[in-house]
């Protein structure tokens, strides 16, 4: 496969999708995508976790830290390796949307819509 590695199924997608039962969540209408598009953009912009060992390292992490992503950033300061994704998020308004989609309710997290028109997917 060229040396990529693709996330295995049974890596950990929203909270509330369960892997054994096909991890979609119909109801969810787009809370589950937002969520997804926002583990997404942890692996784009933090190359530590782009294996699925690590996206799951990751998924506990927001479980320790309750969800508050503030929280987490501040244990991270000063880790070199986050700096760089951290202040892309910065530059184009994609700290707010990471915050808003990465919510355990789907009820919280922010409507792929309010992402869609921020400045970080629209570039305005």
């Amino acid at each position: 496969m060229l040396g990529t590695t693709l996330m295995d199924l049974r890596s950990p997608g929203p909270p509330e999708a369960v892997p054994a039962e096909g991890g979609l969540v119909l109801s969810a209408g787009g809370a589950f995508d937002v969520y997804s598009a926002a583990l997404l953009m942890i692996q784009m912009l933090f190359p530590n976790t782009r294996d699925d060992q690590a996206i799951k390292r990751f998924k506990s992490t927001l479980d320790v830290f309750e969800y508050d992503l503030d929280a987490w950033r501040e244990s991270l300061q000063g880790v070199s390796q986050y700096a760089r994704g951290f202040e892309i998020l910065d530059a184009f308004d994609g700290w707010e949307v990471l915050k808003g989609c990465l919510k355990a309710e789907p009820g919280k997290r922010m409507s792929a819509q309010k992402a869609a028109g921020s400045r970080w997917c629209s570039g305005k």
